[in-house]
């Protein structure tokens, strides 16, 4: 739904209740046609850093990923993970899935991730562990792996969750 124009019968409400709390809606369907449009007549689409610093943004204020009400504070932290993740392009897409996985973890709802290599998978996981102050553990399961593998991979992890019941941990 895009509030901006007057297509949906509460436009004109909801860029009142906007601008009365001062809220930054990040609108998806601009950000889809600006970019349809700059790969069309640019064949590519570069991000500038404002887009992503935005982006990452509203999913620590989403996640409650900010540990303080300080803006300054706020504004390093997006800085220094947008500096340490330079390499990683945060799209709406991957924004989407990342909060589905951290609430799903939030109400203790077992994930499961799959894709075929190379897709991704670790690279999203590793960046919200970043993002989001989430411990990690990172086992790489292939062929021949067997269950017995798989508990004695999961004995340190599983303990050191029972040591620190309030820690989330991926």
């Amino acid at each position: 739904m895009n509030v901006d124009k007057n297509q949906h019968e509460h436009a004109k409400v909801w860029r009142y209740i906007k601008q009365l709390h001062k809220w930054e809606i990040y609108n998806f369907e601009q950000e889809l046609e600006k970019k349809t449009s700059f790969a069309k007549n640019n064949s590519v689409y570069f991000e500038n850093e404002e887009a992503q610093f935005k982006k990452l943004d509203l999913l620590l204020r989403i996640c409650g990923g900010y540990q303080t009400n300080d803006e300054n504070k706020r504004k390093i932290k997006v800085e220094q993970l947008l500096k340490k993740h330079n390499d990683y392009a945060l799209t709406f897409d991957n924004i989407l899935k990342i909060v589905a996985i951290f609430f799903r973890l939030k109400s203790s709802i077992p994930v499961l991730i799959m894709g075929e290599t190379g897709c991704g998978k670790t690279k999203l996981l590793k960046f919200m562990a970043s993002a989001l102050n989430i411990q990690m553990t990172s086992i790489d399961v292939h062929g021949g792996y067997t269950v017995e593998d798989l508990q004695r991979d999961l004995e340190d992890p599983l303990q050191e969750a029972s040591r620190n019941p309030k820690c989330t941990y991926l």
